[in-house]
């Protein structure tokens, strides 16, 4: 018996390997300016822009995996759609260590970065030094571990990056005050069985305790570990994390005009208050574009929509109550517009 199971153990190896090679390969042959490299024992992946000019500087955005996803993916930064309007490195160093046996990025516990954190910040700065890179656009995500690692290097490097994002990650709520002036946006999964979702919400409330304004933090109802898939369908996600810059500002956007709330019953989908509004005109200030709105029902906060949509379904069911409505539109600085004229309706 033991010696099928070393024998199964020596196969599912070499299936992983072989895997993990198969990957590294087409991603090669897919994007010619990607390499698989190493820094003193720690392999990572480099991505250089499509045409990579030394008179021009590019942003760069470092992620760090979690501690079972060890294989390199295809990343939205590495497509010619992406890197057309946003132009940038890539670094994808691979941690190997488990963060049940003392390694990974970083001790969230002892608020110590770890041996491969360190390194990871190692290649950075020696991409910085060999590279045209804008330091003002220093970017750097994680989820699980990699979500961990993120908190930690934030807080150890506060002054670095211009954005970072974190998906079921976790930290002690005494590195919040050095968060404060860092871009970030947290997400979790409500019933996540791995990090508890209170590591990442304790963080958030301490970070706006500390007088933080440009934090966003999204729990995904019902969802377990696998928040990364829902963060994943973020349409705006990319979009906010390259247009944060350091020393970037920007006005506080318009009050929305337009909002109207109607009664709708039906048979089918029971009744509804169906709120509609009026999207800004496109300006020549880009900046000020609107990221997402904040809906408040009754003077609380109900649900954000993304910046591109005018109207949300409100599933209330109860008759013979009453009901208000304000939006607050979020452009991608964190600035908000004031609140809306409140607008009512009685079931």
């Amino acid at each position: 018996m033991a010696n099928k199971k070393t024998v199964l153990a020596i196969i599912t190896l070499i299936i992983l390997i072989f895997n993990i090679n198969l990957v590294n390969a087409q991603l090669d042959t897919k994007y010619p300016n990607y390499k698989e490299l190493e820094y003193k024992g720690l392999k990572y992946g480099f991505y250089k822009p499509i045409d990579y000019d030394t008179n021009k500087s590019y942003p760069l955005v470092m992620v760090l995996n979690g501690f079972t996803d060890t294989i390199p993916h295809d990343l939205v930064y590495y497509k010619e759609t992406f890197q057309k309007n946003n132009p940038c490195f890539v670094l994808t160093p691979i941690c190997h260590g488990n963060p049940f046996e003392g390694g990974g990025w970083y001790d969230l516990f002892n608020d110590t970065l770890l041996r491969d954190g360190k390194l990871a910040i190692e290649i950075l700065e020696n991409t910085v030094h060999n590279f045209n890179i804008d330091t003002n656009r220093l970017y750097i995500h994680g989820g699980s571990m990699g979500g961990h690692g993120t908190f930690g290097i934030l807080s150890k490097f506060p002054e670095t990056f211009a954005a970072a994002y974190i998906i079921c990650g976790g930290a002690k709520v005494e590195i919040a005050k050095k968060l404060i002036n860092i871009p970030l946006w947290i997400f979790h999964g409500e019933l996540d069985d791995v990090v508890p979702i209170h590591l990442s919400r304790n963080i958030y409330n301490e970070i706006i305790k500390q007088g933080g304004s440009k934090v966003r933090y999204t729990v995904y109802q019902g969802v377990k570990h696998n928040s990364w898939e829902n963060a994943s369908e973020e349409k705006t996600l990319e979009t906010w994390l390259f247009k944060q810059e350091k020393g970037k500002n920007d006005e506080i956007p318009h009050t929305t005009e337009g909002l109207t709330v109607e009664k709708h019953q039906s048979d089918y989908i029971g009744n509804n208050n169906i709120l509609k509004w009026e999207l800004p005109l496109k300006q020549s200030n880009q900046g000020n574009d609107i990221w997402y709105y904040i809906i408040l029902r009754n003077n609380e906060v109900l649900v954000e929509v993304d910046g591109n949509i005018n109207h949300y379904i409100d599933p209330v069911i109860l008759d013979n109550e009453s009901y208000s409505y304000k939006l607050i539109a979020v452009n991608y600085y964190f600035k908000k517009s004031k609140p809306t004229k409140s607008v009512g309706i009685k079931k």
